[in-house]
C-alpha cells in the first residue's frame, strides 16, 4: 500500500475535484443491467468484499444477469482487489481463465 500510495502522490497529472465530479456524472446515471443477459462470452465478474465504491451486492446482480457467468467475492478486501490482495485476484483470475474454453 505504500507503495501505491507514493505512485499516486508523485502521479504528475493528478485528478482534480472537478474531474472526479465529471466523472461521477458520467457513471452515476449510466445503467446497462438490461443489456447483460446478451452478453454470450464466458465472463467473471470478480468484486471485493469490503468494496465501498461497489458493493458486493451490486456484483451478484451482475453476475445473475449474465448467463453463465462466474462471481468471486475476494474476502477483506475493497475497490483495489488486484493492489490489495494481487495473489488472491490473480488466483481468482487464472482460474477462471484455466476453466475458460479456448
Amino acid at each position: 500500500m505504500a507503495a501505491l500510495r507514493h505512485d499516486a502522490e508523485s502521479y504528475p497529472f493528478p485528478q482534480t475535484a472537478e474531474m472526479f465530479g465529471r466523472q461521477c456524472d458520467a457513471v452515476v446515471p449510466f445503467d446497462a443491467r438490461d443489456r447483460l443477459g446478451a452478453i454470450t462470452a464466458p465472463a467473471h465478474v470478480i468484486a471485493g468484499e469490503e468494496d465501498i465504491f461497489i458493493p458486493p451486492r451490486f456484483s451478484r446482480e451482475i453476475a445473475a444477469a449474465i448467463p453463465g457467468s462466474t462471481l468471486s467475492i475476494l474476502p477483506e478486501v475493497g475497490h483495489g482487489m488486484f493492489w490489495e490482495t494481487p495473489e488472491a485476484f490473480n488466483a481468482a483470475l487464472v482460474g477462471f481463465l484455466d476453466r475458460s474454453p479456448t
